[in-house]
Formats: C-alpha cells, sequence, structure tokens
C-alpha cells in the first residue's frame, strides 16, 4: 500500500494478527486498507468490481444476519468470495513483480475446511482460529513480500488504525462481560432452590406419564 506521497508502506505480520486478536474490529480494519492498496495496484484486472467499502460493508451484515437460521450461511460464503478476490488478486500483483503465485485455493479451503472438522471435535474446536490466524499471517508475509518489491517501509500508525484498536478492544471487553453476566446469571438459576424442585417436578411428573 502507499501514504498520501505515494510511498510503499506495509504492516508486519506480527502486527497485523496480534491486533486482529485484540481488537475484533482490526481485522475489517486491515481488510479495508489492503483491499483499497491491492485495487491501486492491480487496476482493473481486479478479480471482484466491488469497492473496499462495499466489502466490509456486506460482511459486517453478514455477520450480523449469522445468528439468523438458514441466511446465517450467508456469512462464511461472503468470507469465501471476498478472500478469494483479495488472494487471487495479491498473487496477480506477486507474479507481475516476478513472485511466486499464491495457491489461492489451498488459502481458502484449508482454514474453512480445519475450522468444520475440529468444531466437530470437543476441545479441539478451539484451534480452529489458530487455523485461521496462521493463513492470516502467510497472507500478509506474502503481501509484504510484494511490497518490499516496491522498497516499501513500516506503515506509520493512522488516526484510523488507532481507532479500530481501541475500539475493538473496547468491544471485545463488552462482550466479555456480557457473556460472563449470562453465565453467572446462569449458575445463580440453576443454585435456586425453588427452580431446581420445579425442574425435579417436571421430571417426576414426566416418568410418571409413562
Amino acid at each position: 500500500m502507499a501514504t498520501a506521497s505515494g510511498k510503499a508502506v506495509k504492516r508486519s505480520v506480527l502486527r497485523s494478527v496480534g491486533f486482529s486478536i485484540i481488537s475484533s474490529i482490526y481485522g475489517l480494519y486491515w481488510f479495508y486498507v489492503t483491499r483499497t492498496a491491492v485495487d491501486q495496484e492491480v487496476g482493473e484486472s481486479r478479480a471482484l468490481k466491488i469497492s473496499p467499502s462495499a466489502q466490509v460493508i456486506a460482511l459486517i451484515v453478514v455477520a450480523i444476519l449469522g445468528f439468523v437460521p438458514i441466511v446465517g450461511l450467508l456469512a462464511p460464503l461472503a468470507f469465501i468470495v471476498f478472500a478469494y478476490g483479495l488472494l487471487k488478486d495479491i498473487g496477480d500483483a506477486r507474479v507481475r513483480a516476478g513472485l511466486a503465485p499464491i495457491p489461492v485455493a489451498v488459502y481458502v479451503v484449508v482454514p474453512m475446511l480445519s475450522g468444520i472438522i475440529l468444531a466437530l471435535i470437543p476441545v479441539l474446536g478451539l484451534l480452529a482460529p489458530i487455523v485461521t490466524l496462521v493463513f492470516f499471517g502467510l497472507t500478509v508475509q506474502k503481501l509484504n513480500e510484494y511490497w518490499d518489491k516496491q522498497g516499501a517501509s513500516d506503515a506509520p500508525y493512522t488516526t484510523g488504525e488507532i481507532i479500530a484498536i481501541i475500539a475493538g478492544i473496547v468491544l471485545n471487553v463488552l462482550i466479555f462481560i456480557l457473556i460472563s453476566a449470562a453465565i453467572l446469571a446462569l449458575i445463580g438459576l440453576s443454585n435456586d432452590p425453588d427452580i431446581q424442585n420445579e425442574l425435579q417436578n417436571e421430571l417426576n411428573s414426566g416418568s410418571y406419564s409413562y
């Protein structure tokens, strides 16, 4: 990507992956600025003729609708389409710069399949996000190899990036508090004698119906 002065800049793997872990919004920010920069590099030959802002809005909308039955299937579909478009364009830019292309299918399919398979295995399902982060890091590395060809330096922290980091951390904390409160409320209900008696009566009445 380039600054206002036209100088190529890059974000390290540690910076990109690290902030994506602690900030739930940073991933969208990274996608937007990267998609915008790659569009400038590949021009009209880009895989998707959809603006970066429209893609980010679509990702946010389908993420919210992900809690709706059936419609929620749009979330992984949108991710696959937009990830494929970005990876293909990065690969094309690398080829033009004399670098090896990216195995796009591997970068898209492996994280998705791994997530599905691991989610079916108790405990191991927690590893699914790690697989996605690994391939995200590999994508950043491949992209930075291209920027290095353009003589890139480390990107300065912009106001937008700082806002994305802070807002994402605040959102993560709020989500943690809400989940913790819900768990504590459920624990409190399960220990309520009246609730326990009511459940026991329903179980007893159900057993007698047979």
